[in-house]
């Protein structure tokens, strides 16, 4: 009897954004539905916490297991403490650990040169699109909607594209994080 061909796992996407750029992620979550309807993708973001939950605990829950993170880069977003001092933080140290992959999606314009890398350590990693252009400055924003969605797309097909977790090697041995308590870091999913 034939085997049978294996249920992919879908990558877990975190949405970290600012609140006032919420239409923007909900255009986005729906140009992402069709990777959902076909089990390659699951989608997270805070607006899902139920009432009396602890949203604090439940985002850095849902960021911990995240195998994408999406930045909705926007002025709104850089003025974001909460943001910066909480999400950004660990998502850059889950990326570096290659735990998950982070990738900035310029939605707004926004004031930001080469020089600020330092400052925004998300500008050292390619975003969606390459040209990174502001969803909201092109003529078609369903058409600069849906070039994001084929880029998450394209890499969810077939074999864990640059969207999966960089996993450590089993060969080289376990990756464990310098501090784990503090980075956020856990041990990835097998």
């Amino acid at each position: 009897m034939p085997a049978e061909s294996e249920v992919p796992v879908p990558v877990s996407l975190f949405y970290s954004y600012a609140h006032e750029d919420a239409s923007l992620r909900d255009e986005l979550c729906g140009h992402l539905k069709i990777l959902e309807r076909r089990g390659l993708l699951s989608q997270w973001h805070d607006r899902q916490i139920q009432a009396g939950e602890d949203w604090h605990s439940r985002i850095s829950e849902e960021l911990q297991s995240a195998d994408l993170v999406l930045l909705l880069v926007s002025t709104a977003f850089i003025n974001s403490d909460y943001i910066f001092g909480n999400e950004l933080t660990v998502a850059m140290q889950r990326h570096a650990a290659g735990f998950a992959t982070v990738v900035p999606v310029i939605v707004r314009a926004v004031n930001i040169e080469a020089e600020d890398a330092d400052a925004f350590p998300f500008m050292k990693l390619q975003g969606l699109p390459t040209d990174l252009r502001p969803v909201t400055s092109g003529p078609n924003p369903d058409e600069a909607w849906t070039n994001r969605g084929r880029g998450v797309a394209g890499s969810s097909r077939g074999g864990g594209g640059p969207w999966r977790p960089r996993r450590p090697s089993r060969t080289s041995g376990p990756t464990t994080c310098a501090r784990p308590t503090a980075s956020g870091c856990r041990r990835p999913r097998r």
